[in-house]
């Protein structure tokens, strides 16, 4: 006998269907046929466990800030000093075969929406302070250990944090200005930039 998924399954399943159709059609483009479509529901299912769209789109918000919070800490397992920084870095940046572009395309769509909608502003923000967060006590604890001298951790942070954010605003709107795989070490390296190195690791990025 097959299980019925429960209501967090279902719910998650919806969401997963939104992000499926945004990479395609966009959020404005995303109806409630659509998104039950590729979930395979009925739209009155959607309906029972959303009120609204905008209901599923903070699910999904949700859904991407834990799957990357995962991909960090993977990550960042057994790093420390530069590796750290650099792995953060690579993993919002970096492409490979962990790289998911579905998810990168609704990230990108989420944030016009931030802009457009106060609920998802709210949680847009709280998303990316929380990661800015942990880049700050990334430069603390590299500072901390000797691997670098950080004269101000909270601009450092927000000046690598918002290179990031800026290659995924120009990638969605006028991707041909970005060299295939340059983001990241750009980033990497303008990150060493702020920092006072010690003379053993002055050497440009790897």
């Amino acid at each position: 006998m097959v299980r019925t998924p429960n209501t967090h399954e279902r719910r998650k399943q919806i969401a997963l269907a939104l992000q499926q159709v945004m990479a395609k059609k966009g959020y404005d483009g995303a109806s409630i046929q659509d998104i039950a479509a590729a979930a395979g529901l009925a739209p009155g299912l959607v309906h029972y466990h959303y009120k609204t769209k905008q209901e599923i789109l903070l699910a999904l918000l949700d859904h991407l800030v834990e799957m990357q919070a995962d991909r960090l800490r993977l990550a960042l397992e057994g790093t420390t000093g530069l590796e750290s920084l650099d792995h953060f870095i690579n993993a919002h940046l970096a492409l490979g075969r962990s790289a998911d572009p579905g998810a990168l395309a609704c990230w990108i769509a989420l944030s016009g929406e931030a802009i457009r909608q106060p609920e998802v502003g709210e949680a847009f923000g709280q998303a990316l302070t929380a990661f800015r967060g942990q880049l700050v006590d990334l430069l603390k604890e590299g500072e901390a250990s000797g691997a670098f001298k950080c004269p101000d951790p909270e601009i450092a942070a927000s000046a690598v944090f918002a290179a990031i954010q800026g290659y995924y605003a120009i990638a969605a709107n006028a991707r041909v200005l970005i060299p295939k795989g340059s983001a990241a070490p750009a980033v990497r390296s303008m990150a060493r930039a702020l920092l006072v190195l010690p003379k053993r690791s002055s050497r440009s990025a790897r």
